[in-house]
């Protein structure tokens, strides 16, 4: 069951609800049908470098590379997307839109494939980073 977006997340997506995630924990699942390249919004931020800033890693974030990310201070609706090694969002690094990869419908999960991205190599090898190499 999905329910409205509330509480202090910045709602800053197109087309969503929270939900319980089969995935992890809570997820973002597709308001009404999305169409192969709708853009649901973008990813803001301040890059800095994961490995040399370690209070980044207290913050909500994206890999962009290497061990660049892409770091916020506030919690917003895309932290609610979960990783898959089959998604059907995807990030466009020109403007850092989030879009769709495939036609979604309407109920269904948006995920991402985070590695796809560059997720730094020292989150990888923590516990934390155990979790994208094995789902």
């Amino acid at each position: 069951m999905t329910v409205e977006l509330a509480g202090p997340r910045i709602q800053n997506l197109n087309k969503v609800l929270e939900g319980i995630s089969d995935i992890h924990g809570t997820g973002l699942f597709a308001r009404s049908d999305i169409q192969t390249g709708a853009i649901l919004g973008y990813l803001d931020g301040q890059i800095v470098d994961y490995d040399h800033h370690p209070t980044v890693r207290d913050l909500e974030w994206n890999g962009i590379g290497g061990s660049k990310v892409l770091c916020r201070p506030f919690a917003t609706q895309y932290a609610l997307i979960n990783h898959s090694f089959t998604p059907n969002l995807s990030i466009l690094r020109t403007d850092w839109a989030i879009v769709a990869y495939k036609d979604i419908r309407e109920g269904e999960e948006l995920t991402l494939d985070y590695l796809e991205h560059g997720v730094p190599e020292t989150y990888l090898n923590s516990p934390h980073g155990n979790y994208l190499r094995n789902n």
